[in-house]
């Protein structure tokens, strides 16, 4: 598996700059090297604190030669040695149940030692528990990007601590399925909700639209993903968020129209992402008509539109500069498939792949032949291949 110690980037480890030879070994326990990498010499400003230097040291550990555990004992030796560090990233591209990992205790071990944290990625780290995550919040108070994404064991324990954070300005708290509403008001009521600019809470299907009106104490959201919550929120608290400006809602499949008309007296906002939003007609596209400050909207996936819908908005949203669609759009439409400017908008297309051709072809058929040529051909040259595939399939079975 790929276990990252990926960028911890020091500020002096033991109050003074480490200069290491490249290769290095890092963190040993007896004779067995637990990480090796090169040390990239790299020596810039901290940005939040300019009078420090920092380095900046990323292990490759693609080679077979290294050892992927990261136990306590390591949490501990690092915090010995590193008391100082800023930057904290110990993510996991994914975990591997087969690997020792640190836990609560090697978790407490850092932040105890460690008091001047700014950004901590946590990602994936299956072993921690709400007793490390609170531990990690109270004793960072400086702390101002936090990344728990698929940390499975964070509930609203967690949540009930970072709320009361007064630093922290960007929360990732994507796949936490354990979140509840009862988290969210948490959030929103501790100091957190004068800080917190961007929170991502895609894949936490346990919240619903009660959660979400919590979120409208925080003045400060700027930037809210929502993306894969499943089925308890269709969007009707969503208006309340006046200050919103970057909204992903991908794949809420009880989204509605009526939800729209609402997003649409956001009046700052400036992105929104409805991609696979598939209750979504184009009644609810017109709602964004005459925004004054959307520049980009995201409908792929979606099809339940009209190319009128679509020229409604390009040409009254004056501030909308992109605009990507779906190649499903209900019907033919000018040059489908290239991109094409309509006033300051760039109409953009998203391919469906086989899903899309079989769609086209019934356009085809619907519409007429002469407009769809270039799409039968597509699908005679992809039967041509499926032919071409099990005859190679027969003849290799009989040898």
């Amino acid at each position: 598996m790929i276990n990252i110690l990926n960028g911890i980037i020091l500020s002096s480890c033991k109050d003074t700059k480490i200069s290491v030879p490249s290769p290095i070994t890092f963190l040993q326990k007896g004779s067995s090297s637990i990480f090796h990498g090169s040390l990239l010499s790299k020596t810039t400003s901290d940005l939040f604190w300019p009078s420090y230097k920092i380095e900046v040291t990323t292990f490759n550990d693609t080679s077979s030669n290294f050892t992927n555990d990261f136990s306590n004992n390591h949490m501990k030796h690092l915090s010995e040695s590193c008391p100082n560090i800023h930057f904290l990233k110990l993510y996991l591209l994914y975990h591997d149940p087969l690997v020792y990992d640190f836990d609560d205790d090697g978790l407490c071990a850092v932040v105890n030692a460690c008091r001047h944290l700014v950004q901590v990625d946590l990602s994936r780290r299956l072993r921690v528990g709400d007793l490390g995550f609170v531990s990690l919040v109270q004793s960072s108070k400086k702390l101002r990007w936090l990344t728990l994404e698929g940390c499975a064991n964070v509930t609203d324990e967690t949540l009930k601590a970072i709320g009361k954070a007064s630093c922290l300005v960007k929360l990732d708290l994507t796949g936490c399925f354990l979140i509840t509403d009862l988290g969210l008001k948490y959030l929103a009521n501790g100091d957190l909700k004068t800080r917190l600019k961007t929170l991502l809470l895609g894949k936490c299907d346990s919240i619903t639209d009660d959660g979400i009106m919590n979120l409208k104490q925080m003045v400060c959201l700027v930037s809210l993903d929502l993306s894969d919550c499943g089925v308890n929120i269709n969007g009707s608290q969503l208006s309340h968020i006046t200050n919103i400006e970057d909204l992903s809602l991908c794949r809420l499949i009880k989204l509605t129209d009526d939800a729209l008309f609402g997003i649409a007296k956001c009046l700052k906002l400036t992105e929104l992402n409805l991609t696979g939003c598939k209750a979504i007609t184009g009644k609810g596209l017109r709602a964004f008509a005459h925004h004054r400050r959307l520049e980009k909207l995201e409908f792929s996936s979606c099809h339940n539109y009209y190319w009128g819908d679509v020229m409604s908005v390009a040409l009254t949203t004056t501030s909308l500069r992109r605009l990507h669609l779906d190649m499903r759009i209900k019907r033919t439409v000018p040059e489908a498939g290239s991109n094409s400017l309509i006033g300051n908008c760039l109409i953009t297309w998203h391919d469906g792949g086989p899903m899309y051709l079989r769609e086209r072809c019934k356009q085809c058929i619907e519409f007429g032949l002469h407009d769809c040529f270039f799409f039968l051909l597509l699908c005679s040259a992809f039967g041509i291949l499926l032919l071409f595939a099990f005859a190679v399939a027969f003849i290799y079975r009989d040898k």
